[in-house]
């Protein structure tokens, strides 16, 4: 099967902006940084209808109106060897802002595109729908990360690896990279960090932790409050050092790191 890769662009002039596909988060730009995005998301493409939602809010403080109302957001079903170049195919989908309604804030774009995956099925399509989500949800959910952190503290990499193992097969077969050839890929880069003498973990708190609901509440990006990741280890002048994003889904019974 040809590979297929997922280009998502963003042309905006200071927006404030959070992008969902399927309805999980793939990007989120609050500050109305980043006008002109590119990038591949695979790990998020079902078979079928995929929904694309475009949250449109105001930057700054005080909420400022940019000079330029002009907005595109387009998904592209590229080759690899397409992925480099300016003539891309026909988008998938394009959402454009404001259209022929008079602009208000905040606005919402919604669209759709239907692809025939070669991703097969995700392990989080299938996880437990949780909703309402409820503080013992929260404090699994929390207790999940607690191991990864540890684990990352302890510099242990045959706690920490199986703790990843959906994400690093996943995201092997999202990106047409070997799954052991990625496990291989991820045991070298922590080998190295770990490596590192001043290589530490910030310390893990709970009491502002959050989970976001997302993929219809089989979903769950954990963070700080303020869209801090939920773990980050100390900045250092030089050497290692990194945020770990951490999206959950309950599985079996069980919280397991999806992405």
């Amino acid at each position: 099967m040809t590979q297929k890769f997922y280009r998502f662009t963003l042309a905006h002039h200071g927006f404030s902006l959070e992008l969902r596909v399927n309805d999980v988060i793939i990007d989120a730009d609050p500050e109305g940084i980043f006008r002109n995005r590119s990038f591949v998301n695979n790990q998020f493409i079902i078979d079928g209808v995929n929904k694309v939602q475009l949250h449109i809010g105001l930057a700054g403080n005080p909420p400022q109106i940019p000079k330029d109302l002009t907005l595109t957001c387009s998904v592209y079903e590229c080759t690899a060897d397409q992925l480099g170049k300016d003539n891309l195919p026909a988008p998938l989908v394009q959402l454009t802002f404001p259209g022929k309604e008079v602009p208000s804030f905040p606005a919402a774009l919604t669209g759709s595109f239907e692809t025939k995956s070669p991703f097969g099925r995700w392990a989080w399509q299938d996880a437990e729908r949780i909703d309402p989500v409820t503080p013992d949800d929260v404090l699994l959910c929390a207790s999940l990360v607690k191991k990864t952190h540890t684990a990352l503290t302890q510099k242990s990499l045959q706690t920490l690896l199986p703790l990843l193992s959906i994400k690093t097969a996943e995201m092997a077969l999202a990106f047409y990279v070997p799954p052991e050839e990625r496990r291989k890929d991820q045991e070298q880069f922590f080998q190295q960090v770990f490596g590192d003498s001043q290589f530490a973990m910030e310390r893990f708190e709970t009491d502002d932790l959050e989970i976001v609901p997302m993929g219809e509440n089989r979903v769950f990006l954990v963070r700080h409050l303020g869209g801090i990741p939920a773990l980050e280890s100390k900045e250092l002048s030089e050497g290692y050092c990194f945020t770990l994003p951490i999206i959950a889904s309950k599985i079996g019974g069980e919280w397991k790191v999806v992405r």
